[in-house]
């Protein structure tokens, strides 16, 4: 089986596991702090990757701009998208939160429409909803 095939795979299984350790996870705590402990991990994640494959000093070179850029769409991104869907896992059942977090590709389309004056053409309406 191809790499890749077995990455997306596993990706794919863990995307999954999402619900179920949300819903685990929150028992003790709530949506920040979930939303605190996960995000550490992340970063001890890719940060142990960073050392291992000798990266980390390419984040000297970025520029204070960029890093500004990078924290104020990681507040929306990050911060602010994961501490709703975890107050939504933490208060509505699993299934339900899951169909509203899969709706937003329509919402991303939507919003191209209106802010980037894109066409809705029929592949991307295909796309969408093979999508979702």
């Amino acid at each position: 089986m191809n790499k890749s095939i077995v990455y997306v795979l596993v990706c794919v299984f863990l995307w999954a596991l999402i619900p179920v350790v949300s819903k685990l996870g929150q028992n003790g705590l709530d949506n920040h702090q979930f939303l605190f402990w996960s995000s550490l991990s992340s970063l001890l994640f890719f940060l142990g990757i960073g050392i291992y494959k000798k990266n980390i000093a390419h984040l000297y070179k970025i520029s204070k701009n960029k890093w500004l850029k990078a924290i104020s769409l990681g507040f929306l991104g990050t911060y602010l998208y994961y501490v709703l869907l975890y107050f939504g896992y933490a208060n509505a059942p699993g299934m339900e939160v899951l169909i509203v977090q899969y709706s937003w590709p329509i919402l991303v389309a939507v919003l191209s429409l209106i802010i980037l004056r894109e066409k809705l053409t029929t592949p991307k309406v295909i796309s969408i909803l093979w999508g979702f």
